[in-house]
């Protein structure tokens, strides 16, 4: 662990680091921060963000409102649509999800696996009145959301372990819960029992006509 640490601090770049602090702070508030706001939030003197805050409004990544407010402009929106594998996953995905959205009469969103949480990169309204949906760019778990579910199921083994180590619920080692098994390998109650349809082990998802029943248990 030392000498990864070690690694990671071998090519710092303080200015950059500094810049993108900025950023990510300014992402996630409204209204805009003032210089004073910005440093105390980030626990550094206002002089030392002059210069940085003064550069990203000139490369138009930061605007000034209000004066001496600053907020983050539509640069980064726009470059984050522009990149090319996320466009042309949604792109093939935008017709499929709008013919679920019409036959089920309700909102669906795709996800895709990006640094330890699942992000919504596309998302589709209800036709209906009403209808609930997730922000585009939000994050969230992997394990608490059944997006995260079926990202999950679909892996292989080595595939998960991988994802679920760069979560930082996991890398915080959280205390278990009275049932530690994880919920996508509790879909069904006979999830690793034989499947009647295709006679083959279940996954936490069947992928064959099974699945309904493992969704919805008998009733007698």
């Amino acid at each position: 662990m030392a000498k990864e640490a070690l690694d990671d601090d071998r090519y710092r770049a303080p200015a950059l680091d500094k810049g993108l602090d900025i950023l990510e702070l300014l992402a996630g508030v409204d209204g805009g921060l003032t210089q004073a706001e910005i440093a105390k939030r980030m626990g550094r003197n206002a002089n030392e963000h002059y210069r940085m805050l003064d550069r990203l409004v000139k490369r138009g990544y930061v605007t000034r409102i209000d004066g001496d407010r600053y907020a983050l402009s539509l640069k980064l929106f726009g470059l984050a649509h522009m990149h090319a594998p996320v466009r042309r996953l949604v792109s093939y995905a935008t017709p499929l999800m709008r013919e679920l959205a019409e036959k089920s009469r309700q909102a669906n969103h795709l996800v895709v696996f990006d640094r330890g949480a699942a992000v919504v990169i596309a998302q589709q309204e209800a036709p209906g009145y009403w209808g609930l949906s997730l922000r585009l760019g939000a994050h969230i778990d992997m394990i608490d959301t059944g997006s995260g579910h079926i990202i999950l199921a679909f892996r292989t083994s080595e595939e998960r372990a991988v994802m679920l180590r760069n979560m930082p619920t996991m890398a915080a080692a959280p205390t278990p819960r009275r049932n530690s098994t994880p919920s996508w390998r509790r879909c069904a109650p006979a999830a690793m029992k034989s499947c009647p349809a295709c006679r083959r082990p279940r996954s936490p998802i069947c992928r064959c006509r099974c699945s309904a029943s493992m969704a919805a248990p008998s009733r007698r």
